[in-house]
C-alpha cells in the first residue's frame, strides 16, 4: 500500500499506566487539571517532519487525495482481502448490550 500510504500509526495518544502515551491526559497525574505532551510526542514530531509524504515536500502544502473506490477494491482484490470493503457504505450500528 505505499503507492497510496505513506507514514506512520501512534500506538497510544493519552497515557496509561503502560506508560505508552504521548499525553498526560487531565488527571493523570494528581492534581494535574490540563493536557501536557511527553518527550515521546515531540520525538514522534520530529520524526513526522524529517519525511515526505508521498511526492510532497515534508512542509505539506496540499493534501494528499484518497484513492479512488476502484482503485481501493482492485488493492483490496489484488492482497487477497476475503470480504472487499465499500467505503462509500458504513457498517451497521452494532446492537446496543
Amino acid at each position: 500500500m505505499s503507492r497510496l500510504l505513506s507514514g506512520a500509526v501512534a500506538f497510544e495518544f493519552s497515557m496509561e499506566n503502560n506508560e505508552f502515551g504521548l499525553a498526560l491526559t487531565p488527571g493523570f497525574l494528581e492534581g494535574q487539571n490540563e493536557l501536557r505532551l511527553t518527550d515521546s510526542f515531540y520525538a514522534l514530531q520530529r520524526q513526522f517532519a524529517s519525511h515526505s509524504i508521498g511526492d510532497a515536500a515534508p512542509a505539506m502544502k496540499s493534501r494528499p487525495s484518497c484513492p479512488s473506490h476502484v482503485e481501493a477494491q482492485t488493492l483490496q482484490k489484488r492482497r487477497g482481502v476475503q470480504t472487499v470493503a465499500d467505503w462509500n457504505t458504513l457498517p451497521p450500528t452494532p446492537p446496543s448490550a
